[in-house]
């Protein structure tokens, strides 16, 4: 995976990801797998915030 994304970045191409995951999770997520630089544009849900009722 790391080395076709970098082929792709190689060649201009920008690198972007999507996830219906919470970012916090999606960015430890990436670090932890190695993509954490990889990818140029991360969409994915907002983190949660606490609600009052």
């Amino acid at each position: 995976m790391e080395e076709a994304l970098g082929e792709v970045r190689r060649r201009g191409v920008p690198v972007v990801a999507y996830t219906e995951s919470i970012a916090y999770w999606t960015e430890w997520r990436m670090r932890e797998t190695g993509l954490d630089g990889m990818v140029d544009i991360l969409y994915s849900s907002p983190d949660t915030t606490s609600r009052t009722t």
